[in-house]
């Protein structure tokens, strides 16, 4: 296939995408964890929807806009039409492991079918549409868009990991996974308000992504370096004409890292110690207890308890 003299390759990688759901897919059959569609299942292609959505819309937007020439308004268009083509094919994509599982759901039925799609629309489906973003974002700020986006899913990957090693939390939420339960779990896991409200925080970050996006196409040349571009998106971002959405943007990051913790997205130790309310202190131990269902004599013989077991060991 051709286009304009030229090889059209937007075709191959979106090809080997479909493949490799209908491989993972497939695969998963085979696993008693993930043959049903459910949580797990969701899970693991929500991983390969990240790559997959990243590098084709990625792919898309340099194949349509390789010179980035043009009317600032025209590209802009063109670029979103080529977005918004790509977020219609990875969606569709996504149809293949469904499919999968369910003519899988044939030989073993699912406990909660129903569940399971929520799951499914929650999860893999949210992921494309951030994915995507995160592609049309890096393809027109960075020189090289593949290996931003690859460290920038990278750094919130390791932010998750650093606060299941400094925190006691052992469960995170990811714009790109969605929701990791912890190395131990009930294996019986149901949609929360939580996971709900976490993806819609990511579909308002997709759509921060593409505004971005708008502006970069708008009002910087093509063909900066990414930190020229970074420093000119800043200005234009307090422009007058943006300013306020630039001040409810940042207004709305500050907050919902302030309430992380009350709506369930983290778990801090300052703020599991103000919820239980209770703090008892032995010669060695510092307790910290649910003081509304623990009376005091019982925080005292947990408290020699613990100073006990420690003597003996």
């Amino acid at each position: 296939m051709t286009r304009g003299g030229r090889r059209d390759t937007r075709w191959v990688l979106p090809a080997i995408g479909g493949a490799a759901y209908l491989l993972v897919a497939a695969i998963c059959t085979q696993i008693p964890l993930l043959h049903t569609l459910g949580y797990e299942f969701a899970f693991v292609i929500a991983l390969v929807a990240t790559v997959v959505a990243t590098l084709t819309t990625i792919a898309s937007v340099r194949e349509g806009d390789p010179a980035g020439t043009g009317p600032a308004e025209d590209r802009m268009e063109a670029v979103l039409r080529v977005f918004g083509r790509s977020v219609l094919s990875n969606l569709a994509l996504l149809l293949i492991p469904l499919a999968v599982a369910g003519l899988y759901m044939l030989v073993i039925p699912p406990c909660d079918w129903l569940e399971g799609l929520g799951f499914y629309l929650l999860i893999p489906g949210v992921t494309v549409l951030v994915s995507a973003s995160l592609g049309v974002f890096c393809a027109i700020h960075y020189r090289h868009p593949r290996s931003m986006a690859a460290l920038l899913i990278a750094a919130s990957v390791v932010y998750a990991v650093a606060l299941g090693y400094f925190t006691p939390a052992i469960f995170s939420y990811n714009p790109f996974y969605g929701f990791f339960p912890g190395v131990t779990y009930d294996e019986t896991i149901a949609l929360t308000g939580t996971l709900i409200v976490s993806r819609i925080l990511t579909l308002a970050l997709a759509g921060i992504l593409v505004w971005l996006t708008t502006l970069m196409l708008l009002h910087i040349p093509a063909g900066e370096p990414g930190w020229k571009t970074g420093v000119r998106l800043l200005e234009v971002l307090v422009r007058p004409a943006y300013r306020w959405i630039t001040a409810g943007i940042v207004l709305g990051i500050v907050l919902t890292y302030a309430f992380r913790c009350d709506v369930g997205l983290e778990s801090s130790a300052s703020f599991i110690r103000t919820q239980l309310g209770g703090e008892y202190r032995t010669e060695n131990f510092t307790i910290y207890y649910p003081e509304s269902t623990v009376s005091a004599a019982d925080i005292a013989r947990i408290g020699d308890e613990h100073e006990f077991v420690l003597a003996s060991v």
